[in-house]
């Protein structure tokens, strides 16, 4: 059998977790990443598999880091270290600024204008000049979005929207590739001046 874990608004709904086979008679944690997302609710199905022993169970189901902390007070301002969402209402690190991961609830703080300064960041959603596939490897990565071409393999969705629009990289690990095969892909070459560069 396998259960789908979905996220779904008044329009619409994308699956954000899949696990599916055999996974034993002992307790297993599964995770799933939300987001900060507005008006939506979270949806578990399940389904039987091709066979009729076994079964599936759920126990323990809880919701961590879903909401932002409290609003500012009126007339506080966020501190020297954070960003202060355009909303206004929230503040957050600035080490969680153009991160990929929305931490205000108007994404202000992953908006293309804040993150000028970003300039060797990639997400996939566009190709990325910055990264090139190597020449003497034996798989390529694709970019693509959605589901993978092999069932049961890869994610669902990509990590930077949450749905099966946005777009990631991959590599098919199915014949004709052999074990051992490699795919390797180089950025360019990096002139860091601060030695924080990570």
């Amino acid at each position: 059998g396998e259960i789908n874990i979905f996220l779904r608004n008044e329009e619409d709904q994308w699956i954000i977790g899949h696990y599916e086979g055999d996974h034993g008679t002992a307790w297993n944690t599964g995770v799933v990443f939300i987001g900060n997302k507005v008006g939506i609710n979270v949806l578990i199905q399940a389904s039987r598999g091709d066979k009729y022993v076994g079964g599936m169970a759920l126990d323990d189901i809880m919701f961590e880091d879903c909401k932002p902390g409290d609003p500012l007070p009126p007339n506080q301002h966020c501190g020297p270290n954070q960003f202060a969402c355009v909303d206004h209402q929230y503040c957050i690190s600035n080490e969680e600024l153009c991160d990929y991961s929305s931490d205000c609830f108007d994404s202000s703080d992953e908006s293309p204008s804040n993150c000028v300064g970003y300039e060797y960041r990639c997400n996939f959603e566009e190709p990325c000049a910055i990264w090139s596939q190597d020449s003497d490897d034996q798989l390529t990565w694709q970019r693509i979005r959605g589901s993978t071409d092999s069932i049961g393999t890869g994610p669902i969705g990509d990590h930077t929207l949450g749905t099966l629009n946005g777009y990631f990289l991959y590599i098919e690990s199915d014949p004709p590739s052999s074990p051992n095969d490699t795919a390797r892909m180089s950025s360019y070459v990096l002139k860091g001046k601060d030695s924080g560069c990570k």
